[in-house]
């Protein structure tokens, strides 16, 4: 009660300075049980507050002063209101006081004190939490990717899929196929997809030089920071062809798979389920294209069937702080070598090709 005390003090305050600051301005203070509603600027042609009786000829109600009334009852509760709209509520009446003193306002301006109310304080603004990250060392986690987009006619019809059932993904995009979709990658980032970098035209990593390779990530990068406003955390080799400790990943976290149903090969939406059903286990990222309409169609079963044997769909990133050693396990980095030992030379890690063939 200290406080709405401490805040309506202010507020007389302020009226009382500024009744001083014009003499023809009367400040009255009067409790009230009335249940009246706040009215501001209104014209008053009654006699006494809450008499209901018409004012007497030649008062200065009667001769068309305007009145501000602000009045509250004891017993009305009011509804629950954060300080910002308590402080706009004090902000206008003290507004009203300095239209009194410009001369526009009428003379006699009333309110009724809520200091004797038993009006329960406003709540404090409630602080953002942001919910915890799924861990992943706990849950059934499975990660879905989708490769070779945007696509015009299926990818949107994908994220539909994903928003209506509330599960995440990662799509790995296309440098050349930014330009003209940037409002489907800007859809992603809002359903809060990761958006990561596969390359500028799908080449394999391990026939280019490493200023090659370098120019197909950079360039991709350089699209998807115009629209997004960043750069992508992950990246993911075409083919999964790539030399691990040579073939330069400008700055990116590599990312295979472990789930792979050959949706480019099996186009049929009931295949690709059954493949994923049979591969999945906790941990693994699974591996498909949005730019196939099978695969997209498939997709509703996939999230069916992983829910009904527990498991919880994330992202890369929720996947990766459960292990940041080794995200995926195609591609551990190997163990340094002893001393007095040569490194092995690395060798090229291909994982079976999924081709870019043309959608159905």
């Amino acid at each position: 009660m200290g406080r709405r005390r401490t805040a309506t003090t202010s507020l007389l305050s302020c009226l009382h300075r500024t009744a001083g600051a014009h003499p023809g301005i009367e400040v009255e203070v009067e409790e009230t049980d009335d249940d009246e509603l706040p009215v501001s600027g209104s014209t008053d042609t009654r006699g006494p507050a809450g008499s209901g009786v018409p004012s007497a000829p030649g008062s200065h109600e009667a001769s068309g002063a305007r009145v501000g009334t602000y009045a509250r009852s004891r017993t009305r509760r009011r509804r629950p209101a954060t300080r910002v709209a308590l402080a706009a509520s004090l902000l206008t009446l003290c507004t009203v006081g300095s239209v009194m003193v410009s001369g526009i306002a009428p003379s006699t301006f009333t309110i009724a004190s809520a200091a004797s109310s038993d009006i329960p304080l406003p709540p404090e603004i409630a602080a953002i939490v942001e919910e915890p990250r799924p861990d992943c060392n706990v849950l059934k986690c499975a990660v879905l990717t989708f490769d070779d987009g945007p696509d015009r006619h299926t990818t949107p019809a994908l994220l539909d899929i994903l928003e209506s059932r509330g599960v995440p993904a990662n799509f790995f995009v296309l440098g050349t196929l930014i330009a003209g979709n940037e409002d489907i990658i800007l859809r992603m980032q809002r359903l809060g997809m990761g958006v990561e970098n596969h390359t500028w035209d799908h080449p394999n990593l391990t026939m280019l030089s490493p200023a090659g390779v370098t120019d197909q990530l950079s360039r991709t990068n350089q699209e998807l920071s115009r629209v997004l406003g960043y750069t992508p955390r992950y990246m993911r080799p075409p083919y999964g062809a790539w030399t691990p400790g040579y073939t330069p990943t400008f700055g990116m976290r590599p990312v295979l798979w472990e789930v792979d149903p050959q949706d480019w090969l099996y186009r049929n939406s009931a295949t690709v389920v059954q493949h994923v059903g049979g591969q999945v286990a906790p941990g693994d990222v699974i591996l498909l294209h949005d730019i196939h309409r099978s695969s997209v169609d498939a997709v509703p079963g996939i999230i069916d069937s992983l829910h009904g044997r527990g498991y919880t769909f994330v992202t890369l990133d929720d996947l990766f702080e459960a292990r940041p050693n080794c995200p995926v396990e195609f591609y551990c980095a190997p163990p340094a070598p002893g001393p007095g030992m040569a490194a092995p030379l690395p060798a090229p890690l291909a994982v079976t090709p999924s081709p870019v063939l043309p959608a159905n």
